[in-house]
């Protein structure tokens, strides 16, 4: 087919043609037989025998585009995220324990400039941050979820004209599939493709990376057709470049075990139709409706699985009902299914006190309080370190050119809320240990039980702060050292 007949049967631009035709003789020099080239709607070339054919799956096929496939198919590890309880909880409470409680804003060390209108004016601006119809918690936490089930977390940037962010957009991960260059990530939904480019994502010489949204191309890019950018967080991971790999994916088989085992058990409440008689029938007269009567006779119905059954019998013939088994099976594997949760959880690494699951031991004692520290210091607190580091790097930069001061730094970064797993019994407890040993001041021990300094009353009748609340316990009157 020639140039102008390409174009002419909706083919790709003709200089792509002439590139790739050029291309090919070059690669051919010396040989009698130039292959015949097949080229997609962007003129690249696709091989040698190119199915035009839509697969099942919408990521069949695009490794042509050079995305790469994740090493486990999101859309089942989000299938199996609803499906199992326990699976279901624990991706849930971890998210709850790492994103849920809020954050605060905490003076960078050496930022002797700090100062609370400062610290407003960031809130301020994060929170505005959110689509009216959600607010910033919801999207960190729709993130961080996606994070612990696909192994990554996308939120999408959008800016005004000035190219200032000015929303962020939470982006189900299992519907995004990164590119090998690195540089660019595609959402394909309803066979619909759109491009995205890396937040962050700059060339050799340090340019920043503009990208085409509708075909993905980094060259001549229209107005209007530059592609928003996608903030991206990931687990690090041993088997892919492009994409994290979830924790608990050790546990997968545990999950699907566990399913199906759950599945005979609804199978067997919903038909009921295991046979536990056996029926041996003797010295009947030959009867050529008999083998039909009885497959009627025992064709149960669905909806009355006890019914009585009427055999017809004709002759001096005998019918003998032999039990097959004296073991029900309903509610069968529950030891599977109890070592099918705990595979689970240790995946997780949550313990089961987190998921309203404590199991009592002798005496009534558990490890609860050693369990939920080892969660807190080994999942918990690495995560939030994760999320506070990568936050606090798109907050650096984005509010630097909000600002339009390139030399902008803030002086306060944002923390996660630390996972408080003491009871306030606990938290007495300790202050007054500490205050009593005179390791803080009175008001500092206050402070710990979430009290104000202690105050007393004035000449004027109104209440000021004590002295006593700089000193320590063998410091106030009557107490001997």
């Amino acid at each position: 087919m020639t140039v102008d007949e390409q174009v002419a049967f909706g083919g790709p631009p003709p200089e792509k043609v002439e590139k790739a035709v050029a291309e090919a003789r070059e690669a051919s020099k010396g040989a009698r037989v130039l292959k015949v080239i097949y080229l997609d709607d962007a003129g690249d070339p696709t091989g040698e025998y190119a199915s035009t054919q839509m697969p099942e799956n919408p990521w069949d096929g695009m490794q042509a585009d050079g995305l790469q496939e994740p090493p486990f198919k999101m859309e089942q590890l989000v299938y199996l995220a609803e499906t199992h309880p326990v699976h279901s909880a624990a991706l849930e409470q971890k998210a709850a324990d790492i994103v849920g409680k809020g954050w605060e804003w905490m003076a960078i060390e050496g930022g002797e400039d700090s100062n609370e209108d400062e610290r407003d004016e960031l809130e301020a601006w994060f929170q505005n941050l959110a689509p009216d119809q959600e607010n910033i918690q919801e999207i960190l936490h729709a993130v961080w979820l996606d994070v612990e089930t696909v192994g990554w977390g996308l939120m999408e940037c959008a800016r005004d004209p000035g190219k200032i962010l000015a929303r962020l957009y939470h982006v189900p991960g299992h519907t995004v599939r990164a590119h090998r260059d690195g540089y660019r990530l595609a959402q394909v939904r309803d066979n619909r493709k759109v491009w995205f480019r890396r937040w962050g994502a700059v060339d050799d010489a340090g340019t920043p990376i503009k990208v085409n949204v509708k075909t993905g191309s980094m060259k001549s890019i229209p107005d209007g057709r530059e592609a928003n950018d996608l903030f991206v967080i990931k687990r690090p991971s041993r088997r892919s470049s492009w994409y994290g790999i979830p924790g608990y994916v050790s546990a997968i088989g545990w999950i699907t075990l566990a399913l199906a085992a759950r599945d005979d058990n609804l199978m067997f409440f919903a038909n009921r139709r295991e046979p536990r008689w056996a029926i041996v029938m003797t010295g009947l007269e030959d009867s050529p409706n008999l083998q039909t009567e009885l497959r009627q006779a025992f064709a149960v119905d669905l909806k009355q699985p006890y019914r009585n059954i009427l055999i017809p019998i004709e002759g001096d013939g005998k019918v003998d009902f032999q039990k097959l088994s004296d073991t029900a099976k309903d509610g069968s594997f529950a030891q599977l299914s109890e070592r099918a949760d705990k595979a689970i959880m240790i995946a997780h690494r949550v313990p089961a006190e987190r998921l309203a699951n404590a199991e009592i031991g002798p005496l009534g004692g558990n490890s609860t309080d050693a369990a939920s520290r080892v969660y807190k210091e080994a999942v918990v607190a690495p995560g939030q370190e994760l999320f506070n580091t990568r936050l606090n790097r798109l907050i650096a930069v984005e509010r630097a050119l909000s600002t339009g001061n390139a030399e902008y730094k803030p002086t306060w970064a944002l923390a996660l809320d630390d996972l408080d797993l003491g009871t306030d019994r606990e938290e007495l407890d300790q202050a007054v240990l500490a205050f009593k040993a005179d390791l803080v001041t009175l008001a500092e021990a206050r402070e710990r039980i979430k009290l104000g300094p202690l105050m007393i009353p004035d000449d004027a009748g109104d209440e000021e702060k004590s002295e006593l609340n700089d000193k320590l316990y063998t410091e106030l009157p009557g107490v001997k050292a």
